[in-house]
């Protein structure tokens, strides 16, 4: 069982890396005129909508279908409109229909079911979606490569060096095999992938702060996010959100660590570069 795993793995890794450099290389004006980027995020904010509709136990049709709704509503906002205020029309919208919702269908623990629709909609629908918010900026490319593989390269060294030479636990109540040690080996590895980048492929106007504080975006945030999505999965005692990436669990799993940093990244980016 343990061979078919990895074996697996290897295949999702052999297909699935190439095929997501290939579509953040290719963005949303790509030489076949197709957004190929945001429709990718689109399919990834939809499949972890379903796998955050189980991860919950929501029960209940309309809160589900509401929460497919916004997501879209919250993609479109980000496609087309590149705005925050929009954003919160549409997150206000969807607090207000979706209380009404609990108020009239949900007869059992209503304050639950509309505080996991309300997060799931920001945590997936802004926070993911915001991949598409960086991706389109002039320096997309550059910086969403570092993004991507910064956080690659954290998790490898802290499952790698927290495995092997991690000694205290990070948090053994909701990942007890993550360490203090991993942690730190991680953070390193982000730092040492966006220096590799600040060295070789500099960005216009950035500096050597800018490019410590990515580190610290994509290595800190990054396993927070991964720690948060842990949580959740501890409360339901489940190892993964789904089975749809074979040996690597689901899109909720590979994308929460992305999920943390990508918001702020552009937060960043939005108030040292562009206000």
């Amino acid at each position: 069982m343990k061979n078919k795993s990895n074996s697996s793995r290897t295949i999702v890794n052999l297909i699935g890396i190439p095929f997501l450099l290939t579509c953040i290389f290719l963005g949303d004006d790509s030489i076949i005129t197709i957004p190929v980027f945001s429709i990718l995020v689109f399919i990834i904010m939809i499949l972890s909508t379903v796998e955050w509709n189980s991860l919950t136990e929501t029960q209940y049709k309309h809160i589900k279908n509401l929460n497919f709704v916004s997501i879209c509503g919250l993609f479109l906002t980000l496609y087309n409109f590149k705005s925050t205020s929009f954003v919160a029309i549409v997150i206000v919208i969807h607090l207000l229909i979706g209380s009404l919702m609990s108020t009239i269908c949900v007869t059992k623990k209503p304050l639950k079911t509309l505080s996991n629709s309300i997060f799931g909609v920001v945590f997936i629908g802004v926070c993911i979606g915001s991949l598409v918010l960086v991706r389109n900026l002039d320096i997309g490319l550059n910086i969403t490569y570092m993004m991507f593989i910064s956080i690659w390269t954290c998790d490898t060294f802290a499952f790698f060096f927290g495995k092997k030479y991690g000694r205290k636990k990070l948090s053994p109540s909701l990942s007890p095999n993550k360490t203090w040690f991993g942690a730190m080996s991680g953070t390193i590895g982000s730092m040492f992938i966006v220096l590799i980048f600040y060295t070789f492929i500099p960005i216009s106007n950035f500096n050597i702060l800018d490019y410590i504080v990515f580190g610290l975006i994509f290595g800190v945030l990054g396993q927070i996010g991964d720690l948060l999505e842990s949580s959740f999965k501890r409360e339901r005692n489940i190892k993964d959100t789904s089975n749809i990436l074979q040996g690597h669990g689901g899109l909720l799993d590979r994308f929460d660590s992305l999920s943390f940093a990508s918001p702020v990244l552009y937060l960043y980016l939005l108030l040292r570069y562009i206000v």
